[in-house]
């Protein structure tokens, strides 16, 4: 992000990736830079399936009560915030993450499919931070502009992979070193982009970035 805008003297607004790139350091990072993050969730798919959203037991099933800032396990108990950890990502960024103790998991009918470990009461992590973030990822990836911009990276970006493994026969490098690599890959993107460029103007598409797909 920070070569590209270098590169073109201004930064995009709209950040558009698959869920590969869901994590709080990238969210922060287009939040301080004031861009808006279309990034699926690392969770999105599966949270949709029936066998997931039953769980009972799962953290981001259990009700909470941000008030009082603590969990309600199945049984009813309170699991609450005990303690604060972090750590740094190799880029330096710190990860807050807060930590919550069941009152008492003694002699609870829950405990064998609630949580595994010996820990006496369960205990969870929990990023309040990545929380906010997915549940405002969520809700714009799923607006109209949202699946409009998502629907729209898959043509424009997934797409050319396709092209050029299937339509072009390319998959296998013919060159050996990372220089030459590179320059064998920049004359297919050339080429690509010649082509993708006389398909606009005889198509009339040039000068608009988006293909107007119906909202999903």
């Amino acid at each position: 992000m920070e070569r590209l805008r270098k590169n073109i003297g201004r930064k995009y607004t709209n950040i558009i990736a698959d869920a590969g790139y869901a994590s709080e350091e990238n969210y922060t990072y287009l939040e301080e830079n004031e861009q808006n993050a279309y990034i699926k969730p690392a969770d999105y798919e599966i949270r949709k399936i029936k066998k997931y959203k039953s769980n009972i037991y799962r953290v981001e099933n259990l009700s909470y009560d941000e008030i009082g800032d603590f969990f309600t396990c199945p049984n009813s108990k309170k699991l609450t915030h005990t303690y604060d950890g972090k750590r740094k990502t190799e880029n330096g960024y710190e990860v807050v993450k807060s930590y919550y103790v069941c009152e008492s998991c003694k002699s609870c009918q829950h405990r064998e499919k609630c949580y595994k470990g010996n820990y006496e009461n369960r205990k969870i992590a929990f990023s309040k931070t990545l929380a906010r973030q997915k549940a405002e990822a969520t809700e714009r990836i799923t607006s109209d502009d949202g699946n409009i911009l998502r629907q729209n990276r898959s043509i424009q970006v997934e797409g050319a992979f396709g092209v050029l493994k299937q339509d072009r026969d390319f998959r296998r490098f013919f060159t050996r070193g990372k220089n030459k690599t590179e320059t064998q890959f920049f004359l297919l993107a050339f080429a690509f982009n010649i082509n993708k460029l006389h398909n606009r103007t005889i198509s009339q598409h040039l000068g608009v970035e988006l293909f107007n797909q119906e909202a999903a």
